[in-house]
């Protein structure tokens, strides 16, 4: 599990107990699936910690309103974690926020010709429809990943005592090549900057990145995605189509 100091750190940043993390991480290895554990258990990267915490939350969450545990575990051991976890996550945050869910089924057969599913179908209180939501991940494009890996050297090589260092880029631009001193200079005028403010979270050091030039193919390809899956939604139902953006970054060695 990370350290005491670490795990600190993701309760100034996320705002969850200490303790609620720690429980939450070995309640997941406690499941035993070693796919789950690798990304979310006690030998996970800090964000594998938040994304324990947010997983037993939502569980909480739809066991609540009559959802068999059972039945959220099996989906957990299928080989596409993050999917699972979206899907799971996404549910919960619409049982937790809407205060009237009556019944909650999970892949349910879409019927007709379909040999689909739909991954989730909810009864609210005073409403006779019942809503099909499917859930979607989308992650990054291959030259978002692209990107990330040129960029990471750059960012490793430039990380100032204090402050925060931020780039800003065209996604088609290539990192500009940065000699010993520009690097030790960018980093002494971040740190000297950083002395006069206050951050939220105590003395930061961190070097970012942010990509320009990627809204237009974002929307195109979830326009795409949305064109794909359509047909999980019947007619004869409500449906809704959930789309959750994920940075699809590895999460270790970057």
């Amino acid at each position: 599990m990370l350290s005491t100091e670490d795990i600190t750190w993701l309760h100034r940043l996320t705002g969850y107990s200490e303790d609620e993390i720690r429980a939450a991480v070995q309640r997941v290895d406690g499941w035993g699936f070693q796919n789950l554990s690798a990304q979310m258990g006690s030998a996970s990267s800090p964000d594998g910690h938040v994304a324990a915490m947010m997983l037993c939350q939502a569980m909480g969450w739809l066991t609540s309103v009559g959802v068999d545990e059972a039945r959220l575990l099996a989906k957990l051991r299928r080989p596409d974690v993050w999917s699972m976890w979206t899907e799971i996550r996404v549910a919960g945050l619409i049982a937790h926020l809407s205060g009237a869910v009556e019944e909650v089924e999970l892949d349910v057969p879409v019927g007709g010709d379909s040999d689909r599913d739909t991954d989730f179908r909810f009864r609210f209180t005073h409403d006779r429809d019942l809503h099909r939501i499917e859930v979607k991940a989308l992650g990054l494009s291959a030259r978002e990943r692209q990107f990330c890996s040129d960029w990471e050297p750059v960012l490793r090589a430039v990380v100032p005592s204090r402050g925060v260092c931020i780039f800003h880029a065209d996604i088609d631009t290539a990192p500009p090549p940065l000699n010993r001193e520009t690097r030790r200079e960018m980093c002494r005028d971040v740190a000297r900057h950083a002395r006069h403010r206050t951050p939220p979270c105590g003395p930061v050091s961190a070097t970012v990145v942010v990509a320009h030039g990627t809204r237009e193919q974002y929307v195109r390809r979830l326009a795409a995605k949305i064109s794909e899956h359509l047909s999980q939604l019947p007619d004869s139902d409500v449906g809704w189509m959930a789309f959750h953006w994920g940075n699809g970054a590895p999460l270790a060695g970057c």
